[in-house]
């Protein structure tokens, strides 16, 4: 089974280092254009059918990819983003004065960190891993895609490649960005990470 993880476009907060979690917050124009090109680019794949975090950034482009292929984009609650609890809305400015022990901690070891009224690493571990495995015992034809977010997309590469969540600062996620990953019976790869080229029109017209 081949699964293809995109993350979403620009959001406002994206734009002004706001952290998001789990808050529901509009794209920018350049996020929308970003992921109408995310969007064809998968199009392009031939996808069997389209998984989502149920936030707005995410279903935007996910529902893209399911009209053009006649079907429905299904929510997947588990697909969240982790939920950052007191952190949400907040600024690394705000971080450093209010919570520099979880800065620290983020920096070096991420399984340490929970986030204040929030959302371990670990827990999100467990949660989206088990979402995936679930996804792909469901499902028989392939690729599938999966529309979620940063933490989330690093957890699963992670996973993949045997790593532990406190490798999650090896990966880099772009927004809008493509990876693809294969799981046969036991055995799973990482065939691409944080693709971008598709981005390269929009990134030549906001300059």
């Amino acid at each position: 089974m081949i699964i293809h993880l995109v993350r979403h476009g620009q959001t406002i907060w994206n734009k002004d280092r706001i952290f998001q979690g789990q808050s529901d917050v509009d794209l920018t124009d350049l996020g929308r254009t970003q992921s109408r090109l995310v969007a064809a680019k998968i199009l392009e794949c031939g996808p069997s059918a389209v998984y989502t975090s149920p936030l707005s950034r995410t279903r935007h482009i996910a529902d893209v990819i399911a009209n053009g292929i006649n079907k429905t984009s299904i929510e997947v609650q588990e697909l969240l983003e982790l939920d950052l609890g007191m952190l949400e809305g907040k600024t690394g400015e705000d971080l450093r004065e209010h919570w520099p022990e979880i800065i620290e901690q983020w920096r070096q070891f991420p399984s340490r960190v929970t986030m204040p009224s929030g959302e371990s690493f670990l827990e999100l571990h467990s949660r989206v891993t088990k979402s995936l495995y679930d996804l792909v015992d469901s499902n028989t034809e392939s690729p599938i895609v999966i529309v979620s977010h940063n933490f989330v997309i690093k957890i699963l590469i992670c996973e993949i490649l045997g790593l532990t969540v406190d490798s999650l600062h090896k990966v880099n996620i772009d927004l809008a960005s493509v990876s693809t990953i294969e799981i046969d019976h036991d055995s799973s790869s990482l065939l691409m990470m944080n693709g971008t080229s598709h981005l390269d029109h929009c990134l030549e017209v906001q300059t």
